[in-house]
């Protein structure tokens, strides 16, 4: 079974408005020169590289998901994927966007699932209770806090 991951609207504004804004900023900067729109050598890296940050910043921002498979919890974010094995959960609580840690998710509002007694991982399913529910169906132990 699929989650997608909430999108909040401040993770948004961070992950695709600042290298937006860079694009936006060069684009600017090149129809306000003496020369018109012309973009030389030198400014064709940088622009190239902007681009392609805000092409992989939203591709990020469309491709966030959790999979439940069997006994296995993936998740995606972008182009990066792990895996957890649901049996080695030990709790869930719901929590405010951590700092530290394995964070795969879009919104500053999420789960944070402790397992391996240690080990943290915040997600941000749209439908929290039934992705908790999922879970709960492969490991009875899971603690709901």
């Amino acid at each position: 079974m699929t989650f997608w991951s909430k999108r909040d609207f401040k993770v948004g504004v961070i992950l695709g408005g600042v290298p937006l804004i860079c694009l936006l900023l060069v684009f600017c900067l090149f129809l306000t020169s003496n020369q018109g729109f012309y973009i030389n050598r030198e400014q064709v890296i940088p622009l190239v590289i902007l681009l392609l940050l805000v092409i992989i910043t939203y591709y990020m921002w469309r491709n966030t998901f959790y999979r439940i498979e069997k006994h296995t919890l993936k998740y995606r974010v972008g182009f990066f994927e792990g895996s957890l094995d649901i049996n080695s959960i030990n709790s869930i609580r719901q929590a405010h966007y951590i700092l530290a840690g394995n964070r795969p998710a879009m919104s500053l509002q999420g789960l944070l699932i402790r397992y391996n007694q240690s080990h943290q991982l915040y997600v941000s399913p749209k439908n929290e209770a039934e992705f908790i529910n999922e879970l709960q169906k492969v490991n009875h132990t899971i603690v709901v806090v």
